[in-house]
């Protein structure tokens, strides 16, 4: 499929600013709830950009990207489910951190646990997503963050897609009814 045109003059320099900036939150995310929302973004974007440059994702430093950026969604969602006082091991970027246990918080949301969701299936991670899929949905609500009904609605419906159940044809059709103009203006992702 042919690709629209889009400017990468910039980008070799934008990506050596990213990568430091992204190295530099992963590298101190754990210890500082400053950095804890910030991690996620910080990561993703980097991904984005190197696609700029490899829109086949053909080279490693594209791929690595997507991965870290998986492995740190999957980090803040789990910090999140994580008993109060226990802390988490998880690997990122190669190298194994310990995150303390945070409870929910308003940066792990419904939004979050998507775009986890979506990179643990774009990197193929099966035990990601498994793990991903038994979240409850009122840990995203607890977070603090307001979305539309609807979203936690899409949530359960990937969910119950992931973990075989029969009721994800009746969480899909509310997710698709949540979004109707009678329900409000929705809230982006």
């Amino acid at each position: 499929m042919p690709r629209h045109e889009y400017p990468t003059d910039d980008v070799p320099d934008t990506l050596d600013a990213l990568s430091g900036t992204a190295s530099w939150i992963l590298a101190e995310f754990t210890d500082s709830p400053v950095l804890r929302p910030q991690a996620l973004s910080s990561a993703l974007t980097l991904a984005q950009q190197r696609c700029a440059v490899d829109p086949q994702a053909v080279r490693f430093e594209t791929w690595e990207a997507w991965v870290t950026a998986m492995q740190t969604g999957s980090a803040l969602v789990a910090a999140a489910m994580a008993p109060e006082g226990a802390s988490i091991t998880c690997r990122i970027k190669e190298r194994e951190r310990t995150v303390a246990a945070t409870g929910p918080e308003s940066h792990q949301n419904a939004g979050t646990w998507i775009t986890s969701f979506y990179l643990a299936m774009i990197c193929r991670d099966n035990d990601r997503l498994h793990r991903l899929a038994q979240v409850p949905i009122s840990l995203l609500q607890e977070s603090g963050a307001v979305f539309d009904e609807y979203i936690y609605s899409w949530v359960e419906a990937l969910q119950s897609f992931w973990l075989g159940r029969p009721d994800v044809g009746d969480k899909l059709i509310a997710a698709v009814d949540g979004t109707g103009p009678e329900c409000g203006t929705p809230t982006r992702i």
